[in-house]
């Protein structure tokens, strides 16, 4: 009971995400029926399954929060930001409640006793009571036959219904909420119990009615037979008094006929008719659906199955080496068939791992509404590129460096209305957030359009605080990475929202540990543009394998355009430390020189060209030895701090290698030649 109790919390948290959604883009378009038919059906849903699983009182919120989008429905209430604040509030009460997975504990008592006090209270200062008979209206709508549908469902009793916890009485309540029970026909079996058949006329989609066997769908059958009340019709009703044709075969075929002859008589009258009518569009599948093949996995589980992948990489690298050294010939054909296999593991896992960035979507909406509200801000979020994806892992890791800078934006970068009015700027600001792939890394944007970064400021603020002299000359960049200092402020007075600098340090922290990089472009009045560069995983990566020395590094292979041969002569008749490669000059790196390797030199080298999408540079090596699947181990003790290797991978014969990190020693690649020309 407890694992059906937890799949059925992970399904309701992805159900209030969406809710959420909801929730917002009803607020930018309050007229908009379909966004409220989409809210109605969530709660309802909501409502329908939280009892089966012990929360009652969730079940009651929805309930009572789902009367309001009723009404909303029936043109007595009027969307406005009053209900749609109400609405998120009951979402986030929920969430905590499902997170915590517990009813309501005497914590969060009071919590829900306000929003119960609420919803009703506003229920009854804006709803007119209606004398009507609600089951007479129901029985009523239901012998329409205009309008409405009818479903046929039927499961079993079994030992597995058993073991979900799923109360036919619960069942029964919400179906009576969508319609009208026309028979409920029991079958025979070594139980009078064991297997039931239900009729229901009802006005809402098929999946309204799936939604009331949402834990259920595997085992119970779902299908429109018509749309329309069949049970208008005396054969269909004979049909089903007599059950004769349904008792052992559960065989529909004779009620679809009379369905199908039934459709055909309206469409020929339709044809006779003489007024002219635009076709009514209508219900895509007659029949229930198939379900998209998704699986819910355990992060855990996944990995583990990239722990198992390293060490699978790493023993077919051993086995090729033993195959290469031992000369072991008829194994070479295995080797490759191998090697094949575990490339498309490889791909296939990581691909599993893989989760768009628009997962994050919702939670930045919201963080902006409510705190441009709170600050009496007008802000417009635009967001680009949510279809990105990248690791879990990753996704999980920068959901607080994220928020936190959006945070910042919104409280120290976009201005105040009066104040934007008296730049000359709209009244409304703007958040930008942009994710894009360049090569193997991931690049996200976080721009505003707001009051920008006073360079001043931040260099007077540095030398007060005694991290650099009066005389000290930064470039931008380094002025402004000034800001990722522990504790380094220009906000003058510090809010309860953020404060520009608050925090920025721990920011670069968590992207650094990602293997990612962060950085700041600003123009005072203009606005500010936070740059993030991150690897798409971070377990297993491609690169090409060279050595100098006795040393091995590998090169991320995305990022290489080219590799060439040089001798020494070369390298002495090269002008201003820069390399003629198709008629163009390439500063060079020689990595022997950087990193202090010694050794005799080889007559000739190797030069990799690599590139980070804008700048090319040469890595002079000794030896390339070729592509190598390299399992990433990251550095931890005093090695942490190496700027340029993202971290370290074992050969097939338990030598070590380094893994470049190919942006830190393009961007600092002047003062790396500079470097290389003093030895």
């Amino acid at each position: 009971m407890e694992d059906f109790k937890d799949r059925f919390i992970a399904d309701a948290l992805e159900l209030l995400s969406k809710l959420e959604k909801s929730l917002l883009m009803l607020e930018v378009k309050p007229d908009n029926i379909l966004i409220v038919e989409e809210i109605f059906r969530g709660l309802h849903s909501l409502k329908g399954a939280s009892g089966m699983y012990g929360f009652n009182k969730v079940g009651h919120l929805m309930h009572l929060i789902e009367n309001v989008y009723d009404c909303i429905r029936d043109n007595t209430i009027a969307v406005n930001s009053d209900i749609v604040n109400l609405s998120l509030e009951v979402v986030d009460f929920t969430n905590m409640v499902l997170k915590l997975k517990d009813d309501v504990s005497d914590s969060s008592l009071a919590e829900f006793e306000r929003l119960e006090m609420q919803i009703t209270g506003y229920l009854a200062q804006n709803t007119v009571p209606n004398d009507d008979n609600p089951a007479e209206k129901k029985l009523l709508e239901a012998a329409d036959g205009k309008t409405d549908k009818t479903f046929y469902v039927s499961f079993e009793i079994n030992e597995e219904f058993e073991k979900r916890g799923i109360k036919l009485d619960g069942i029964f309540r919400e179906l009576d909420g969508l319609g009208s029970i026309i028979s409920i026909p029991i079958k025979d079996g070594k139980s009078s119990l064991s297997i039931w058949e239900i009729f229901i006329v009802s006005k809402s989609p098929l999946s309204d009615i799936e939604d009331v066997f949402i834990f259920m769908l595997d085992i119970a059958k779902i299908e429109l037979l018509a749309n329309e009340n069949l049970f208008l019709n005396d054969e269909f009703n004979s049909i089903v008094q007599k059950n004769s044709s349904l008792k052992k075969h559960n065989d529909l075929s004779p009620l679809k006929e009379i369905a199908a002859k039934l459709k055909l008589k309206k469409e020929n009258e339709k044809v006779n008719e003489k007024k002219s009518f635009s076709p009514k569009i209508e219900e895509e599948e007659e029949t229930k659906q198939s379900s998209i093949n998704f699986l819910r996995v355990s992060s855990d589980k996944l990995d583990e199955q990239m722990d198992l992948l390293s060490e699978l990489v790493t023993a077919k690298a051993e086995f090729r080496l033993i195959v290469e050294n031992e000369g072991y010939k008829k194994l070479y054909k295995l080797i490759e068939s191998i090697d094949k296999i575990t490339n498309r593991f490889r791909k296939n896992i990581l691909n599993v791992r893989l989760v768009q960035i628009k997962t994050l979507y919702v939670m930045f909406l919201r963080l902006i509404r409510d705190i441009s509200k709170q600050l009496n801000k007008s802000v417009e979020f635009v967001a680009e590129g949510l279809e990105t994806e990248l690791d879990k892992n990753i996704i999980d890791s920068l959901e607080s460096p994220l928020t936190h800078l959006i945070r910042n934006s919104l409280d120290h970068g976009i201005e105040t209305i009066q104040e934007r009015e008296k730049a000359g700027k709209s009244p409304q600001g703007k958040i930008g957030f942009n994710t894009h792939r360049s090569g193997s890394d991931i690049i996200i944007e976080i721009t505003d359009d707001g009051r920008g970064m006073d360079k001043d400021k931040i260099r007077s603020k540095a030398i007060e605080k005694g991290i650099i002299t009066p005389d000290t000359e930064l470039t931008e960049k380094q002025l402004y990475d000034l800001i990722f200092m522990p504790g380094f402020s220009t906000a003058q007075n510090l809010s309860e929202v953020s404060g520009r600098g608050v925090g920025m340090d721990v920011v670069k922290r968590s992207i650094n540990q990602l293997r990612g990089e962060v950085e700041i472009k600003s123009q005072k009045g203009k606005g500010t543009t936070i740059i993030i560069k991150l690897p798409m995983s971070l377990s297993i990566i491609d690169t090409l394998l060279v050595q100098t020395g006795k040393q091995f590094f590998s090169i991320p292979l995305p990022s290489i355009h080219k590799c060439a041969q040089l001798t020494q002569a070369d390298l002495e008749q090269t002008d201003n430390h820069q390399l003629a490669i198709e008629g163009k000059l390439i500063p060079y790196i020689n990595l022997r020189q950087v990193f202090g390797i010694n050794g005799q030199l080889p007559d000739s080298q190797k030069v990799v060209i690599v590139s980070n999408g804008l700048q090319e540079v040469g890595l002079i090596v000794d030896k390339v030895i070729g592509e190598y699947q390299a399992v990433l181990k990251p550095f931890d003790g005093y090695l942490i701090n190496q700027q340029y290797f993202t971290g370290a991978s074992l050969l097939a014969d338990g030598q070590l290698t380094v893994i470049l990190d190919i942006n830190k020693l393009i961007d600092n690649s002047k003062q790396l030649s500079e470097k290389t020309k003093k030895k």
